[in-house]
């Protein structure tokens, strides 16, 4: 079984501040994958940036995001990872 709860809460933190609930992770699986959920035309650069977003700040290498708006689910898909250098 998979472990996910949803809508998983991530502080931000500048300096010495922290801003609790900054961002809202749609689906966290196994404390590892990032899953973003959303149901649009296409999927943009700031649908991309929102999730490598996610991937720094909670120190994740690997997001999806979903697209339920695509006519076929294979064509919604894309995978996100966090390259050192990001």
């Amino acid at each position: 079984m998979l472990l996910s709860p949803p809508h998983r809460k991530s502080a931000n933190r500048y300096k010495n501040l922290s801003i609790d609930r900054a961002y809202f992770i749609d689906i966290l699986v196994e404390n590892t994958v990032v899953i973003e959920v959303k149901s649009t035309e296409t999927i943009h650069d700031n649908h991309i940036a929102q999730t490598i977003t996610y991937l720094r700040h909670g120190n994740y290498k690997i997001g999806l995001i979903l697209n339920f708006k695509e006519g076929h689910m294979r064509n919604g898909i894309r995978r996100v990872v966090l390259n050192q250098n990001q």
